[in-house]
């Protein structure tokens, strides 16, 4: 849960409102013991209060931006006047990141980072205030929307210069910080701004989007585009930032955000509520399909966002990735592969209820809301997908596998006591699973999957790498595209369910053989 600027004493950052949150470690505790973690806001503004000792300490050391005639640049953003720390400087960063101490102390469970491009509503000299956007350039200096001034000084360098990189060194601030006060844990960091290298230490959301179709529709593009570039950890508000949903783009967008390796429902304040809760039914039953289905998808989520962090392959792809050859995939920006083999084509038009989709080339599975599959249908061509408002349209790759787990109301681990393996079999398998504690840096697991299909048999073995214990004493397989079998050799179990080969074994199985 995500607190906001409301959370502090005047939008004095590092402080809380002790009417509104006289015990911050107690609600912190509470709120962890029905499974929900505290995130709250942190903005780089610091207040211009003599006595404030944040601000106090930043004057007296030389951290702040100056401006062009040397003294300590004041702005307004949520604080009047505010300052701003210079990130670019070592001893800068490290004094900020120690202001997280009593955050970790209060069982905060990471920070949000915003406003950090950094914006700046007004530049104030003496008694006189100056709108950014309205103000003549004499009182400003030459800058581009509501920001720092290009001559703005970072200790030797310009704004100009270091304009991008502000909201990275704040972002360094904290992951340092964090690591020096907690070592133990992960931080976790979300940042509106950032440039090249934020994934190194922050998620990142896409900023003030507004509750438009249109705006569903992008966030995909931006997405992808962001995941190319090597920021893989990203999302986008759900609704809306802005304006007013109804309760059809709500679906719409939970469908899309169940995907989405950040996920969360955010509005702005003085904007109607956007909690699925608002919009009655049949939208809150729709919407609770959507999380209890990002739920099942967590153990392939946290794969991939592993395999993110080794191999810098995003969560979501984009189709022309495994197609680079193919036209029709390069000009699909409607659809997208969760991982390797899981084509996802979310509806993002009002009023849709069916839509067009196209398969690369392959054999594909239809295997809508993750539920039972359809016939398999060949790649290399278009297809007509039913979408009704409750239809997510999907399709498994063949020779793809997806595991998932149940629904729960939050997850603490990442080490699953339940695990369903979803097997499109083919002349070759291949498949992973990243487990671990969920939190800090201990003991983990990576399984791998192989498996071929030969004549009248199919031959599917797992090998693990880790020293990290199992949570589960059994695992369930489902094998989609094969016929009833002669004979399975190494499971406990099997059975055929609406044409497909359920399988129980051993959570510890090596080796499976299906003869068909």
């Amino acid at each position: 849960m995500s607190l906001d600027i409301d959370y502090m004493e005047g939008y004095k950052v590092w402080t809380w409102d002790r009417t509104r949150y006289p015990d911050p470690a107690g609600l912190a505790r509470e709120a962890a013991a029905q499974g929900v973690k505290l995130v709250p806001i942190i903005d780089p503004a610091v207040k211009a209060e003599p006595g404030y000792r944040v601000y106090d300490e930043a004057l007296a050391r030389d951290f702040l931006v100056r401006n062009d005639r040397g003294s300590v640049l004041l702005g307004e953003v949520w604080p009047k006047p505010a300052t701003f720390p210079d990130f670019t400087r070592e001893e800068v960063r490290t004094w900020w990141g120690r202001w997280h101490q009593g955050l970790l102390e209060a069982g905060i469970a990471g920070v949000w980072n915003d406003m950090n491009e950094p914006a700046c509503f007004s530049l104030l000299n003496g008694r006189e205030t100056f709108d950014i956007k309205t103000a003549p350039a004499v009182h400003l200096g030459k800058v581009e929307g509501p920001t720092l001034p290009h001559d703005a000084r970072h200790g030797h360098r310009r704004h100009l210069e270091v304009h991008n990189v502000y909201a990275l060194g704040m972002a360094r601030a904290a992951y340092e910080g964090m690591r020096e006060l907690a070592p133990e844990r992960r931080p976790f960091i979300l940042t509106r701004a950032g440039s090249a290298g934020i994934q190194r230490y922050a998620a990142v959301w896409t900023g003030d989007n507004s509750s438009y179709w249109a705006h569903l529709e992008l966030s995909l593009t931006m997405l992808l585009g962001l995941g190319l570039s090597g920021v893989s950890f990203v999302g986008v508000d759900v609704p809306g930032f802005l304006g007013r949903a109804n309760g059809e783009l709500l679906v719409r967008w939970m469908q899309m955000g169940t995907f989405y390796p950040l996920m969360r429902n955010h509005s702005g304040k003085g904007t109607p509520p956007q909690e699925p809760w608002r919009f009655g039914e049949p939208y809150l039953s729709l919407a609770r399909e959507c999380l209890e289905r990002r739920y099942r998808l967590l153990p392939t989520l946290y794969t991939l966002s592993h395999e993110a962090s080794v191999e810098g392959l995003p969560v979501m792809r984009p189709l022309v990735m495994y197609a680079p050859g193919d036209e029709e995939a390069l000009r699909t920006d409607d659809a997208f592969l969760f991982g390797k083999d899981l084509l996802v084509a979310p509806v993002v038009r009002q009023g849709q209820r069916r839509r067009l989709v196209y398969l690369p080339e392959g054999r594909w599975i239809p295997l809508f809301n993750l539920g039972v599959p359809e016939e398999a249908m060949e790649g290399n061509q278009h297809v007509i997908a039913e979408a009704p408002l409750g239809t997510v349209p999907m399709w498994l790759r063949a020779g793809g596998a997806l595991a998932l787990t149940e629904p729960a109301l939050h997850t603490t681990s990442a080490n699953w006591s339940q695990l369903t393996w979803h097997v499109h079999v083919a002349e070759r398998v291949e498949a992973r699973l990243y487990e671990d504690a969920g939190e800090g840096y201990g003991e983990s697991r990576l399984t791998r999957l192989s498996g071929e299909r030969g004549g009248e048999r199919f031959v599917l073995e797992r090998r693990t790498e880790g020293s990290l214990p199992l949570a589960r004493d059994t695992e369930t397989l489902r094998l989609y595209g094969v016929p009833v079998p002669r004979e399975v050799v190494g499971a406990r179990e099997h059975r055929m369910r609406d044409g497909v080969l359920e399988l129980t074994v051993d959570a510890r199985w090596q080796r499976l053989e299906v003869r068909l």
